[in-house]
């Protein structure tokens, strides 16, 4: 008999059993009836047995759902094992809970494959693993680079550099670097920087290898440019009016029919003008001598002498030697140390010539500056400490801003030009970058990046 209702089935089963069971100890009262008493217990354990196989149909689809979540298995689809509505209601659910687990997956693996794309369009390399360096993500620029076509382990970075693995695995959130790669005998330059990622318990790290090969080729090119101009413009400025005197002065020694002339002859306003040019051609001629001597001075730098240097003293020392001119032009001072930076690691002739520099130039912007002031501060930047030069002077023009470190440029009618260029090589031998920031009438800050030893 097909019952319609689950609860209907469900109670026939019961009343069966108890049924059975009346039956059981009506039986077992009466004498003779041990064998009837022993089948109607067999048929109450039987009932008993497919009474929980019953009530567990609909369990067992619930534990099949759950085993496929687990397994990932969502191909599943579930009919209902009996008949009437709750059955119907669990199966029509269970098919539902699948559908929605499916579309999470689908939608997750599209997210993870868009994030993939969008990774390996990229022009720097991004790789991503774990504490014990297994990788999750790398993308298609690194594994072009290390000449694979998937990576499961950073030890395979040593494809580009038998170092550069351990260099990863050492690194720190925040941490830069600039490596050196010879890869089929042509050198290469990355930075390579670091970012930690928590995902519940696990950590990770997520680095990305950027190649300023060529960025540095194109800067190298853009600052001979702008050298040669530089040179050219000096030069011709000295060789120009060396030109015309030599042209005034050959006309001044010949007469009209290109003869010269004898002493006699030239006048007394010829021949002072002759003195003059030749005193001109002198001048200039020294000039030119300087600018020569100023451009070898730039390539005969010695090799830096590293050592321990207290940042205190060093500034003390420094601000002592222009205290009295500061005060003759009004000039205030401020110091501001870092109470987590005591001392630097460097040349100190060279970062004592680089700041006496960056002195010698702020007290020339703060010429006209109502109230002029000057600030020193140090700090930390990632691997590096930092030393700022701060004045509220006139500021750099936006125009020259990205030409003040080119040899021999100027704004000032009396400067070489060479003083933040020298400054600027210097910081390099030392392992160490020199940037400005400027806002133009308002501020000029120098920012000296030293390595933290």
């Amino acid at each position: 008999m097909v019952y319609k209702s689950y609860r209907i089935k469900l109670v026939a089963r019961l009343v069966l059993i108890i049924a059975i069971m009346a039956l059981i100890f009506y039986f077992i009262s009466k004498p003779y009836y041990y064998f009837t008493v022993g089948e109607l217990i067999i048929v109450l354990l039987a009932l008993l047995v497919e009474l929980v196989f019953f009530i567990e149909k609909g369990y067992r689809q619930i534990s099949q759902m759950l085993e496929s979540i687990k397994e990932r298995d969502f191909s599943l689809e579930f009919k209902p094992v009996e008949d009437g509505f709750i059955f119907k209601r669990q199966a029509q659910v269970l098919n539902q809970l699948v559908k929605s687990y499916r579309d999470v997956r689908i939608d997750k693996e599209l997210h993870y494959q868009f994030l993939n794309l969008i990774v390996d369009q990229l022009n720097y390399g991004i790789i991503c693993f774990d504490t014990i360096g297994n990788v999750r993500l790398a993308n298609k620029t690194l594994r072009q680079l290390c000449g694979v076509n998937a990576i499961n382990h950073v030890s395979i970075l040593k494809r580009l550099d038998k170092n550069l693995s351990n260099v990863v695995m050492s690194l720190k959130a925040g941490d830069e670097q600039l490596i050196s790669v010879i890869k089929d005998g042509e050198m290469f330059k990355y930075t390579i920087s670091c970012n930690d990622i928590k995902l519940l318990d696990d950590s990770f790290k997520l680095v990305s290898l950027h190649d300023i090969h060529s960025t540095l080729q194109e800067h190298e090119l853009d600052s001979h440019k702008k050298l040669i101009r530089i040179l050219t413009h000096e030069i011709m400025n000295s060789v120009t009016p060396i030109l015309s005197l030599s042209e005034s002065m050959n006309e001044n020694l010949k007469d009209t029919q290109g003869n010269f002339k004898r002493l006699d002859e030239i006048s007394e306003q010829d021949a002072k003008d002759i003195v003059l040019g030749y005193e001109a051609i002198e001048i200039r001629s020294r000039a030119l001598m300087r600018f020569v001597n100023d451009f070898r001075s730039l390539t005969r730098i010695p090799e830096p002498k590293l050592e321990s240097i207290q940042v205190d003293n060093l500034l003390k020392n420094i601000l002592s030697l222009y205290r009295s001119e500061m005060e003759e032009k009004g000039v205030k001072y401020q110091v501001y140390l870092s109470p987590n930076v005591n001392e630097i690691y460097a040349d100190r002739a060279m970062i004592e010539q680089i700041i006496i520099n960056l002195i010698r130039n702020s007290i020339d912007a703060l010429a006209k500056t109502n109230k002029p002031e000057l600030s020193f501060e140090t700090g930390t930047d990632g691997a590096f400490i930092t030393l700022s030069v701060t004045d509220n002077g006139k500021g750099i023009s936006s125009e020259n801003l990205d030409k003040i470190f080119i040899p021999f440029f100027t704004t000032k009618k009396d400067g070489s030009g060479i003083g933040l260029s020298l400054s600027q090589y210097m910081m390099h031998l030392q392992g160490g970058t020199i940037n400005v920031k400027s806002i133009e009438n308002l501020k000029t800050t120098f920012i000296l990046k030293i390595p933290n030893k």
